[in-house]
């Protein structure tokens, strides 16, 4: 066998181990593995083939590697989730929040929680609330309409 065969044989090893593995890492290895077969086939040195690949896959893993990530990953789930997820919703006051106490209960969705003005305003039993931040087992909230 060619010492180009012996390159061509990793760079199909290597993009069939990129089925297995996210990340695009091995095909840009497999790339390079094509490139020094190409440079085998023009009876490059081993040590030139050697830096072929290496040049290869620099250029693949650096240039091309973060578009293609970039384009597979465009579809990606942005869903928040645990607190994150909380912040922006809306809750009910069940214990009336008073500012200079850091007193204050609200419900959001079936969970109650400690709760502080983000405005540092005394809010009401049964008034709507957004939550603005979370800080611990704090709720961080302001009144959804303010005008009332």
């Amino acid at each position: 066998m060619e010492g180009y065969h012996y390159w061509l044989i990793l760079g199909i090893i290597l993009f069939i181990g990129e089925i297995f593995t996210p990340g695009f890492l091995l095909a840009c290895l497999g790339i390079g593995a094509f490139v020094a077969g190409l440079a085998a086939f023009f009876q490059v040195s081993l040590t030139g083939q050697i830096l072929w690949f290496s040049v290869a896959t620099l250029i693949v893993f650096f240039g091309i590697r973060p578009f293609i990530m970039k384009f597979l990953n465009r579809f990606e789930d942005q869903t928040k989730i645990g607190i994150d997820a909380l912040v922006g919703r809306d809750g009910i006051v069940t214990e009336k929040i008073i500012a200079e106490k850091q007193l204050g209960r609200v419900k959001i969705g079936g969970e109650d929680w400690k709760a502080k003005s983000s405005d540092g305003s005394d809010i009401e039993v049964q008034t709507a609330v957004i939550i603005t931040g979370i800080e611990g087992a704090t709720a961080y909230v302001e009144r959804k309409n303010k005008g009332e």
